[in-house]
């Protein structure tokens, strides 16, 4: 046999063992989706996997907050107690790693009925935003931002302000909502939120400026999601339209809408 074959053949068998053994050490976890989640929502102990900071910015209702990255056997076991719930299910952003790496230490603490919400916060936001809590703050007449977040917002007539001074708009927008209210801006760039969302995850940040941009969605809700990533890869002088751009179009401010 010629040693290229033999080296192809000894690497698939590698490859081949290699699989073998993730597929054995690691349980399967069940998968759920938003049709499923809701189901099982009220039998279950919903666990929110990101950190705190996220965690109070929002979350879905009735879910406690444990990181990943502070779970134990024995802190996870007090929880258990208390929830009186043998049923779980663990979620963060988007398909991110948090919820699975969560899931899979439950399974290993002994805890077998263990289920990861795959689409993520974000997902649900989207389709029942009834299911959402956000924070209140003290400050804000806005009961959905966080004190220290309101310095991000901008009302219409600041937001009108910034397009003439030439800040950039970053449109992530539904398609449905871009088609019903239109924005005629020169400066406008259109993203993926769930892209974006994902790279942001990843600490990629190239397809945004590092400066002097403004985010507009369906209601504002989005935007607020991105916050957190923005501060952490050092965006500056960023903001976002507070109520989205539906509620500058109902509130009259046509003096850019196509």
């Amino acid at each position: 046999m010629r040693p290229f074959k033999l080296a192809v053949l000894l690497l698939f068998f590698i490859t081949a063992c290699t699989f073998s053994y993730i597929e054995k050490s690691n349980p399967k976890i069940n998968l759920v989706n938003t049709t499923q989640l809701l189901k099982i929502y009220e039998s279950s102990l919903i666990i929110d996997s990101r950190d705190l900071d996220q965690y109070s910015r929002m979350h879905i209702k009735d879910a406690i907050n444990y990181p990943v990255y502070e779970m134990t056997k024995s802190g996870f076991s007090k929880i258990v107690s208390a929830s009186k719930k043998n049923q779980f299910i663990f979620y963060c952003n988007i398909h991110c790693g948090m919820s699975s790496d969560a899931a899979v230490k439950a399974y290993h603490y002994g805890y077998k009925d263990v289920y990861v919400y795959e689409p993520g916060i974000q997902s649900l936001l989207r389709s029942h935003p009834g299911y959402i809590v956000h924070k209140k703050t003290q400050h804000s007449n806005d009961p959905k931002i966080l004190d220290k977040d309101v310095k991000y917002f901008l009302t219409n007539k600041q937001f009108e302000a910034k397009i003439i001074d030439g800040y950039k708009v970053i449109d992530i927008r539904d398609k449905v909502y871009k088609k019903k209210y239109r924005i005629n801006v020169d400066n406008v760039v259109e993203i993926d939120y769930f892209k974006l969302l994902s790279d942001l995850e990843k600490m990629d940040g190239s397809s945004l400026p590092n400066r002097d941009f403004i985010i507009i969605d369906d209601f504002g809700n989005m935007g607020y999601t991105l916050i957190n990533s923005l501060e952490k890869l050092n965006k500056q002088n960023f903001y976002i339209l507070q109520g989205g751009m539906r509620s500058w179009f109902m509130e009259g401010h046509h003096s850019f809408a196509k």
